[in-house]
């Protein structure tokens, strides 16, 4: 039971997520509706595809994070 409520709860938190990137322009359009169909993929949560969705998010936003360039701008 616990782990069929961590899987949804880890799917409506992909979901939110993609959907506040993808309005946001965070990431490029392709990232985030692939981003989007993990969160949906995640609502499997009896053959625990959530917990493999979850890693495979966390990995992508690490990548992106590590690749982009820095928002803020250095001291003058």
């Amino acid at each position: 039971m616990l782990l069929g409520l961590g899987g949804v709860s880890i799917a409506v938190m992909i979901i939110a997520v993609s959907l506040v990137a993808l309005a946001g322009r965070w990431v490029p359009v392709w990232a985030g509706w692939i981003s989007l169909v993990l969160g949906v993929v995640a609502l499997a949560t009896i053959v625990a595809v959530g917990i493999f969705a979850w890693a495979a998010l966390l990995l992508a936003a690490g990548v992106v994070l590590l690749l982009s360039p820095p928002r803020v701008p250095g001291p003058a």
